[in-house]
């Protein structure tokens, strides 16, 4: 078990059935801040406030494999006129190329930061929601042909809704 501490309070880090869990968990307040002020807004991991272009062509070289996918799975030649809601669409890479192929996109995260940094010619053409993903239902009463999970789940301190696994 490691030990570490942050300068607003003392956590611990542990494995547990292969996951490293964090205790004691942030409260929904403590995430909405850090994800609306220092999560897209700081660079680290694979985030940064800049991409090199051949970091934006490999962005876009996993979105061509998902489509790809996405269409070998569902047996069509085009996602052209389908629906998406990209959930934890973080920067906006995905929905910017989803849309450049004739997707109606939609987006739903914690924080606007990231899609306002790298893709914010986005936000003037789809519905974009600012919400907590984990309890809020993104654009409720809607229905979508697809929806995008993509490096979310290791993101929220609490179970998924039961709304979002049809439960």
């Amino acid at each position: 078990m490691a030990e570490a501490t942050s300068r607003s309070s003392k956590f611990t880090l542990r494995r547990e059935n292969g996951i490293l869990r964090v205790s004691p968990l942030p409260s929904s307040d403590e995430l909405r801040e850090f994800y609306e002020t220092k999560y897209f807004q700081q660079p680290h991991g694979n985030f940064a406030a800049t991409y090199e272009d051949d970091e934006i062509d490999f962005i876009n070289f996993r979105n061509r494999i998902f489509h790809k996918a996405i269409c070998g799975t569902l047996g069509l030649e085009t996602l052209a006129g389908l629906t998406l809601l990209d959930i934890g669409c973080g920067e906006g890479f995905s929905l910017r190329y989803f849309d450049r192929h004739d997707v109606t996109v939609y987006g739903a995260d914690f924080s606007v930061a990231g899609v306002e940094r790298h893709n914010p010619e986005l936000l003037q053409r789809i519905p974009f929601l600012q919400c907590d993903v984990t309890r809020d239902l993104p654009f409720s009463g809607k229905s979508f042909d697809l929806i995008v999970i993509n490096g979310v789940l290791e993101h929220p301190a609490f179970p998924a809704p039961s709304h979002f696994l049809g439960a």
